[in-house]
Parts: C-alpha cells; sequence; structure tokens
C-alpha cells in the first residue's frame, strides 16, 4: 500500500479560487449606506447622524475617534451628531468602513494574531495616505480607502487558510512566518476576488491588483498607486523600528522629497488613531 502524499495547502487554496468558494466578507452595509448617502448630495447633519446611530456599534466607534488625537479640538463631544458634525460626513463614511472591515479582521481564529497584525498595517496605510493626499493632488477619502483596502486580501487569504484547517486534520502546524509567506503568495489574487465581488471602483481594484507589479502603467489612476506603494514602504519600516528618521523616510523610493515632514507629523499620532479603533473585544480572536 502506498503512502498517501502531504496535503498541499497551496493546492488547496487554488482549488478555492478555481471553484469561486472564496468566503469574502460582506462589504460593511452601513457604510456603504453612508456612501450612498454621500453621493446624492442632498442630506443633513441630522440625517447622517440618525444613520450611523442606527449601528449601536458604529455609532459608539465614531463618537470615541471624535475625541482622539487625530480630530480633537475644543472640549470633548458627548453626542453621535456632534461626532459627526467634528469628523465631517467624508471621514465618518471612511471609518464606518474601517469600523466594519475590523470586525473581520479582529475575528477568533488560530491565525488571529496575524490578521490583526495585518488590520494595524491597514490602518496607518490608510492614515498615512490621507496624510500626503493633497499634496499629490488626490481626494484623501479615496487614499485613506485605497491604504485600507490594498492589503486586505491578505485578511481573506488567513480566513481561507482558517477554513481549510477547519475542515481537515492533515494540515501541518507552521511557524507565523511560515503562515505569511503563504499569504504573501496569494493575497493579491484573493484581493481580486473580493473587488470583484464587493463591485469596487477601478481605481481602487487597480490598487488592490497592482501594488506589488512591476508594470503599472496600465493603472486607472497612476498616481493613486504609487501613494500606495509609498505608504507601503513607510509601513514595512515600522515594521521593525519604532522611530523613522529622515534617512530612513529618504531611503523611500516613492516618497518625494518634501514628505517626509508630512510622514512624521502623521506618526505623531498615528498610535492614538490606531487605538481608537480598540475595543475591549479586540484581543479576543488573538488570546
Amino acid at each position: 500500500m502506498g503512502t498517501a502524499a502531504p496535503f498541499d495547502l497551496d493546492q488547496a487554496i487554488v482549488d478555492l479560487v478555481s471553484r469561486g468558494a472564496v468566503k469574502v466578507p460582506p462589504y460593511p452595509a452601513v457604510a456603504f449606506q453612508i456612501e450612498k448617502l454621500i453621493r446624492t448630495g442632498d442630506y443633513g447633519l441630522d440625517e447622517l447622524a440618525k444613520l450611523v446611530s442606527s449601528d449601536q456599534v458604529l455609532a459608539a466607534d465614531v463618537l470615541r475617534v471624535s475625541n482622539s488625537a487625530l480630530y480633537a479640538r475644543g472640549g470633548p463631544v458627548n453626542s453621535v451628531k456632534a461626532a459627526v458634525g467634528r469628523i465631517g460626513a467624508k471621514d465618518v463614511a471612511r471609518l464606518a468602513l474601517a469600523f466594519g472591515l475590523g470586525a473581520h479582521a479582529n475575528a477568533a481564529g488560530m491565525l488571529a494574531p496575524l490578521r490583526r497584525k495585518v488590520w494595524m498595517d491597514s490602518l496607518a496605510s490608510a492614515m498615512l495616505g490621507q496624510a500626503l493626499a493633497r499634496g499629490r493632488g488626490l481626494a484623501p477619502d479615496v487614499a485613506f480607502s485605497a491604504g485600507l483596502l490594498h492589503d486586505f486580501g491578505k485578511v481573506v487569504a488567513l480566513a481561507c487558510i482558517e477554513e481549510i484547517i477547519h475542515r481537515r486534520n492533515d494540515v501541518p502546524a507552521r511557524s507565523a512566518e511560515a503562515w505569511g509567506e503563504i499569504v504573501e503568495r496569494y493575497h493579491v489574487e484573493l484581493g481580486v476576488v473580493m473587488a470583484a465581488r464587493w463591485d469596487l471602483p477601478p481605481l481602487l481594484a487597480d490598487v488592490i491588483s497592482l501594488h506589488h507589479a512591476e508594470a503599472t502603467a496600465a493603472a486607472a489612476d497612476r498616481a493613486l498607486l504609487d501613494l500606495v506603494i509609498a505608504v507601503d514602504e513607510v509601513t514595512m519600516m515600522l515594521g521593525d523600528r519604532t522611530h523613522l528618521t529622515t534617512e530612513d523616510l529618504g531611503a523611500a523610493a516613492y516618497l518625494h522629497a518634501h514628505e517626509g515632514d508630512l510622514i512624521s507629523q502623521a506618526l505623531t499620532v498615528l498610535p492614538s488613531f490606531v487605538a481608537s479603533f480598540e475595543t475591549p473585544d479586540a484581543w479576543k480572536g488573538a488570546r
């Protein structure tokens, strides 16, 4: 009797993709509704605050972020309407997207610590992209979404791996580094699946599919793609050091010469911004 071939995790992931069986989290419903309302251009503060308040978790999140270092000015705000007024409609929309996706990124599972690391990097990319956007002639809300979403395929990849492990008992254990290598191999492909399921606009779909590509000339918005690649360089540096020097930032090929100061300023409030997404349950999945 022959020995059974060892389980091939890569092939299992490829099979999921080929069968259209990849599980992609739904696009956050309230974020979609807020984006739809804003696109009409015909709404008031009361209407937007009512929509935010329709989701109790989002309402609490928006209130908390409005009092973070990134948005706080004057005294603390204590109502959703005041929080929405302070943050602004477009920022409320992007934060609703971030909080909605964060619920999936921080879900329980054996690979939860890896998903959490991806999510922290995504939040950093979103904020840094927003900080650089105006200087590059880009819309800050679009830059925020691009930074947030470009690597979310990693969360989808980790969820796929967890599903495969759950269904089988012959998937060998791996180190965090080894799991990460698998995720790197498939996160773009799975991100493309995600973008198609969500029917994302071409400029966002491109930053998902092309942010590691050599040839980027075909991108719907090359400037947006270059911005995402630039903030990727910065977040990679932050992965192994707590402070970035002028020399560090000067080594980033996609950062413009004058942007080092903008990045340094953004980094001073980045910890508070990321912390504002923390909830009492945020670490449960990683324990």
